[in-house]
């Protein structure tokens, strides 16, 4: 009697570690059908958390993960191209990667003395999309008062910035300044995307103030200390 009861014993604990293993395999494998969704979804890169691009001429975006540390790099133009060559941005944090950006732009000319310099900063992102504008911003302010520079921030936020990626890039241009190019084709159809493509920022607002376009729907003002340089000199804000 006594052996077999050991028996039963044994035979029950083998059931239950069976179930055990059971249980570990499935959860195993819900784990992997997940992370493989999770790769063709994403391409095998982590998501996205925001996308960010900076627009001169040269067109930039970066895209980065909930710490904000930038996950991938795209140059919209041959311009950009320059801008980014040996430039580590992969992995940085954004202010950081900000802040090289707009160095290397002041360094090879883009941003200067003796020329209207604007930048168009675009945000997407949703939740906490203001308040990363307000930091991305003042990391560019940080560069342009080292360098001496005055400059027009101009920034706009975008619900669905996979909507215009697409012809973005087949433009040469960042998602970014496409969406202020479609403002103005919209208002001015006597243009093409084509002929809006490679000019600089500067003078798409150039452009717009001539033909009384304004952007005040898509665009928000931050950058008020860099701008209130210009107000010293006697320039108007929306100038």
């Amino acid at each position: 009697d006594f052996q077999f009861y050991q028996m039963g014993v044994k035979t029950k604990t083998r059931i239950q570690n069976n179930k055990k293993a059971l249980l570990i395999g499935a959860a195993a494998l819900v784990t992997l059908l997940a992370a493989v969704l999770l790769f063709c979804v994403t391409g095998g890169k982590n998501p996205a958390t925001h996308y960010i691009s900076i627009d001169v001429n040269p067109g930039i975006e970066l895209q980065t993960d909930e710490q904000d540390r930038v996950t991938a790099v795209r140059a919209a133009n041959e311009d950009a191209r320059r801008v980014l060559t040996g430039l580590p941005l992969v992995g940085a944090e954004l202010e950081d990667a900000v802040e090289d950006v707009i160095d290397r732009i002041v360094e090879l000319g883009y941003l200067g003395e003796d020329q209207s310099n604007d930048i168009l900063l675009t945000v997407s992102g949703g939740e906490g999309e203001t308040a990363l504008m307000k930091r991305i911003n003042a990391a560019i302010e940080t560069v342009l008062r080292g360098k001496q520079l005055e400059a027009r921030i101009h920034t706009q936020g975008l619900d669905d910035v996979e909507s215009f990626r697409q012809q973005a890039e087949q433009s040469g241009v960042s998602a970014g300044k496409y969406a202020l190019i479609q403002k103005i084709l919209r208002e001015d159809p006597q243009v093409t995307a084509e002929e809006l493509a490679g000019v600089r920022v500067s003078d798409l607002f150039a452009y717009a103030k001539e033909k009384s376009i304004s952007f005040s729907d898509v665009l928000e003002g931050f950058g008020d200390a860099v701008e209130d340089r210009f107000l010293e000199r006697g320039e108007s804000r929306s100038a």
